[in-house]
This record gives C-alpha cells, structure tokens and sequence, in this order.
C-alpha cells in the first residue's frame, strides 16, 4: 500500500515553499528546520491546486517559488522577482558665485564666553576664614582665662591648707592647756 501524502507549505526567507511529504517530520526534515514551523503557525497545509499538483509530481523535494509571485514552483533556486528601480532624487545643483562676488572671508570662530564673576564666592570664602578665626580666638581667650582660674584654684587650696594647718595647731594646743587646766 502506497503511502498518501500530503502537500506542506511555509515561507522560509524570501520564499514560499512546498513540500509533499507523508508528515510534518519530513516536511520539516526536507525543508532542514529543526524549530516546529507547524506549532508556530508558520507552516501548514497546503490546498492549492497548482501547488498540490507540483509537489506531488516530485515528492520529497522542496519547490520554491519567489514571495508574492504567482509564477511556478520549481527545484532548486528560484529567482527572486526583479524590482524596479525607482528613479533617484537629482541633487541640489550648488549656487554660483557671481561673477562680481568676491570671495568671503572665513568666520572667525566666537569669541570664548566671559569667565564668570566669582566675587560673590571669594567674599563668601572670606567670611566663613573670619567666623572661624573669631572662633578660635574666643576659644583661646577662654583657654587662657581657664589658666588663669586653674592657678588662682592652686594657689587659693595652698594657702586654705596652711590656714588650716596653723588652725589646727592651735586648737592642738588649746585642747592640751584645757585638759592641763583640769577639763575633761
């Protein structure tokens, strides 16, 4: 028993194709594809009287035919439909000098752009340098006051110490003539 087969066809490039084949395997494995044509949409059935008729005269083999012909499909490399050329847009024909027209001068390229006035910034630079020795200063002074205070303290504990001590003599002394005097 013969096997029936079945006319495929898909655009591959600038082609349309068929192919009769007893599958979409051998569809696909005439046309040398390996992504399924079929799954994608890109493939199918064929029932085109003319196309059946030529595939089925050479099964196996993969007729093509230009895309958007209605010529024949044939074996092997089908010619690509001529386009015509479109005419080319005439360039711009350059304007003449004039005959009395002297010839130009070239541009001088613009002067460079004035640097911008940085006054504002040197005086604002300026003012921040004057906060910070007004800072400094004030924290010496006082530096120098904590100095000043430090060795008052100093020399003010010396002298209650040697007040002390002397207070304490005296009431050494004091306490002892009491007791010889009788007192408890």
């Amino acid at each position: 028993m013969a096997t029936r087969l079945k006319v495929y066809r898909t655009q591959i490039g600038f082609f349309d194709t068929i192919v009769a084949a007893p599958n979409q395997k051998a569809a696909r494995a005439a046309w040398d594809v390996r992504e399924d044509l079929f799954a994608s949409g890109a493939a199918g059935l064929t029932d085109d009287p003319g196309a059946v008729k030529a595939a089925q005269a050479q099964p196996g083999v993969v007729l093509r035919r230009a895309v958007g012909t209605d010529g024949p499909f044939t074996a092997g490399d089908a010619a690509l439909p001529e386009v015509p050329s479109l005419p080319r847009p005439k360039a711009a024909a350059k304007p003449k000098p004039a005959a009395s027209a002297k010839p130009s001068k070239p541009v001088p390229p613009p002067p460079p752009a004035p640097k911008p006035d940085r006054s504002a910034l040197d005086a604002a630079e300026r003012a921040r340098e004057a906060v910070e020795r007004e800072a400094d200063e004030a924290l010496a002074a006082l530096a120098m006051e904590r100095r000043a205070l430090d060795r008052r303290e100093a020399a003010l504990r010396t002298e209650h110490e040697a007040r002390r001590d002397r207070a304490e003599r005296e009431l050494d002394r004091a306490r002892a003539d009491w007791r010889k005097a009788g007192g408890d």
